[in-house]
């Protein structure tokens, strides 16, 4: 297996951190639940604590599978990057109560999409340096019997 680089130790550090941020998120829904529900937050408080538990997990589950390194780890981190872009639109745009122009979007989705094309390619510049699936040939011609 070849040396680790260091944009993996930092994809793991990124990974990491926004599970950190999402679990931030579900404690601080849990201290300010009697204003959430005071206030009658749409689409409601159940659903934040669902989307940050998800999202927190997901990041979470990314960033173990890229420390030990198993195959279908970029694709894990891509999927959750996928659904974390889509979910924000999904929020800003249809969940929103107060709506807002598309010139008002324009500054966030050209934010957005640069950071989902450098994540990921960065997830993807990673690939070589994951182990191989089981029983898959090494490059150098032996056996990968363990995982």
């Amino acid at each position: 297996m070849k040396k680790a680089p260091a944009l993996l130790y930092l994809v793991i550090f990124l990974l990491v951190l926004t599970a950190l941020m999402y679990i931030l998120g579900i404690t601080g829904i849990f201290r300010s639940w009697n204003w959430l529900r005071a206030f009658e937050v749409y689409p409601g408080t159940i659903y934040l604590v669902f989307k940050n538990v998800l999202l927190a997990l997901g990041f979470l589950a990314s960033a173990v599978v890229f420390i030990y390194r198993m195959h279908w780890a970029p694709g894990l981190a891509a999927a959750f990057t996928l659904l974390t872009a889509a979910w924000f639109w999904v929020d800003r745009t249809i969940l929103n109560q107060t709506q807002l122009p598309f010139s008002q979007h324009i500054f966030a989705l050209v934010l957005t999409l640069m950071i989902v094309l450098i994540l990921l390619l960065s997830y993807w510049s990673l690939v070589p340096y994951m182990k191989p699936p089981r029983g898959q040939i090494h490059p150098g011609g032996a056996l990968d019997e363990k995982e």
